[in-house]
């Protein structure tokens, strides 16, 4: 956050050697020092609210325990099916928690979360099976969705969970100045 209105559109390439035998965070500590020493960067870390998606659990949560059934233990994970007019999104083995971080990166969300991140807030740590499905929302669609569509919000309620905007404590960097 901050810094120029230019910072938000121009990129760069960064083309530089570094040993061959360089981690990670040696390589984040030498990439700080270029950007220091050649565009005179002074950030600072910090916490600001942030808009976000935080799911809570209802009252009636329609979930099944991932041990109560006869899926594989080592299933894991989620697959999206997308017949004509519902996207369907099944989840085998899955936390909360995994399944809020991973709800954003999934294409055929952005409609409605718009690239948000989203939070995981209901309190359950177990592993689940579970299905939502939602009507996709297009933005090039001229019309707006049919009456019969539903949510994503919607297909959240059905299994018991809420998924509602907020702002949360984010941790960000401060440009100062470059």
């Amino acid at each position: 956050v901050g810094g120029p209105d230019w910072l938000d559109t121009n990129r760069f390439d960064v083309i530089a050697t570094v040993p061959a035998d360089s981690t990670p965070e040696t390589l984040k500590t030498m990439l700080r020092s270029l950007l220091i020493d050649r565009f005179h960067l002074v950030a600072r870390r910090d916490t600001r609210s942030l808009p976000a998606y935080v799911m809570t659990a209802g009252k009636k949560l329609q979930l099944r325990l991932a041990g109560q059934s006869n899926e594989s233990p080592e299933e894991s994970g989620c697959k999206i099916q997308q017949p004509a007019r519902l996207i369907i999104f099944e989840c085998r083995n899955m936390t909360m928690a995994a399944f809020a971080n991973q709800l954003p990166s999934v294409r055929e969300a952005s409609g409605y979360l718009f690239n948000y991140p989203v939070v995981d807030r209901t309190g359950l740590k177990d592993t689940f099976i579970y299905t939502v499905q939602w009507s996709p929302r297009i933005a090039v669609r001229p019309s707006p969705l049919a009456p019969d569509a539903v949510t994503i919000f919607d297909a959240f309620e059905k299994l018991g969970l809420k998924l509602e905007m907020s702002k949360i404590p984010t941790s960000v960097v401060v440009v100062e100045s470059v």
